[in-house]
């Protein structure tokens, strides 16, 4: 029976030659702006990020992976309600920083970069982000008369959009 032996750097399978591992190079400014576009997404739908950084990574368990899709799911109906509170109220806003921090730290984390780095841009992008969407939701709802409800699922798609680029999940990053 043939293993595999994997060494830093080195594969090793027996009656071949070591294979040397040649990881791509990583610009740690391009991860650093994805903390910050991950954040921003944070902002728009607060539990976007964790799904897409848990549906990206093959370590995570399938357990965490259905559980952050019903979590972003359960968000993306129940953002719609009427009587769901403001994103600028204290709490919510409160909780998209924090969430923003988390993911922003954690994308870093992943591509071994500085995990306080990526907090720190997650949690402005989130700052931004959330401001920027209840500006937009706002707005658009009172210039167009168009209901609400079909812009925060605009807002929906475009979270969705961006995440997925952020985190490598589409073609071109």
């Amino acid at each position: 029976m043939n293993s595999i032996h994997k060494e830093r750097g080195t594969i090793y399978i027996p009656g071949e030659p070591p294979t040397q591992i040649v990881e791509p190079e990583i610009n740690s400014m391009d991860i650093y702006q994805k903390a910050a576009w991950l954040g921003i997404v944070t902002g728009l739908r607060v539990m976007t990020p964790a799904v897409l950084l848990a549906w990206s990574s093959q370590s995570t368990s399938a357990e965490t992976k259905r559980l952050t899709g019903i979590l972003a799911a359960g968000e993306l109906i129940v953002d719609k309600l009427p009587f769901m509170p403001n994103r600028l109220n204290t709490g919510p806003f409160i909780g998209r920083l924090a969430v923003g921090a988390m993911s922003g730290a954690l994308l870093c984390r992943r591509y071994k970069q500085s995990a306080l780095q990526g907090a720190f841009r997650g949690v402005m992008g989130a700052a931004l982000g959330t401001i920027a969407g209840y500006i937009y939701r706002n707005a658009v709802d009172n210039i167009t008369g168009v209901p609400d409800v079909i812009w925060a699922i605009i807002e929906d798609g475009v979270a969705l959009m961006i995440g997925t680029r952020v985190v490598g999940l589409t073609e071109s990053q």
